[in-house]
């Protein structure tokens, strides 16, 4: 059973990897890698990071730099991602949509409950 089969969400990375670049190109992947560096290394490239990443930085113990320009590609894939996965989730799931009507039965059983 994969992971769409046990959240409802049948198809979505199959249909993710061929309908957004981002993904198959690995600039999130990337990028995200980056950004752990940053969050829990201070910024020092680990041995899997340079691994994963052999262009980005010389060596394990060497701080990652992260220009203009790799942070408006990274933004530009984030955009690519999110756009495609937001319109997947509101047509399987219309009820997520800001513009659905509330959900009276959530707030009338939330009533009953007090």
């Amino acid at each position: 059973m994969t992971v769409g089969q046990r959240t409802g969400c049948h198809g979505f990375t199959e249909w993710a990897h061929e309908a957004i670049p981002a993904i198959s190109g690995g600039r999130l992947e990337l990028m995200w890698g980056i950004r752990h560096l940053i969050v829990h290394r201070g910024g020092v490239a680990t041995v899997d990071f340079v691994r994963r990443h052999p262009h980005v930085v010389e060596a394990a113990g060497k701080r990652v730099k992260v220009n203009d320009k790799d942070l408006s590609i990274f933004v530009q894939a984030v955009t690519r991602f999110v756009e495609p996965t937001e319109q997947f989730f509101l047509a399987r799931y219309p009820a997520l949509s800001t513009d659905a009507p509330p959900d009276r039965t959530r707030a009338s059983s939330k009533r009953r409950q007090r």
